[in-house]
């Protein structure tokens, strides 16, 4: 089962983030940090990178914030 914050959502929607790529980060993410409870899944679109950070619980997964960043510079990015 997957839950939004209210703050994930809103971010969603400031930036025009669909659910579809929330999943689609979540089940196949370029890179994920692992920080105690906390998980950052990480997957570049075009030339956008969207982080998608979240905590689990059982069978829950629960989304706490969405990050879209622009990469201006190069394909080459450092996600730690």
């Amino acid at each position: 089962m997957l839950l939004f914050s209210k703050h994930a959502r809103l971010r969603m929607t400031e930036r025009g983030i669909k659910e579809g790529q929330i999943l689609e980060t979540l089940e196949n993410p370029d890179n994920l940090i692992v920080e105690a409870d906390q998980y950052s899944a990480v997957k570049r679109y075009e030339k956008k990178i969207l982080v998608v950070v979240y905590s689990k619980s059982d069978n829950i997964e629960f989304v706490i914030t969405v990050i879209l960043i622009a990469n201006r510079k190069s394909n080459s990015v450092n996600y730690t």
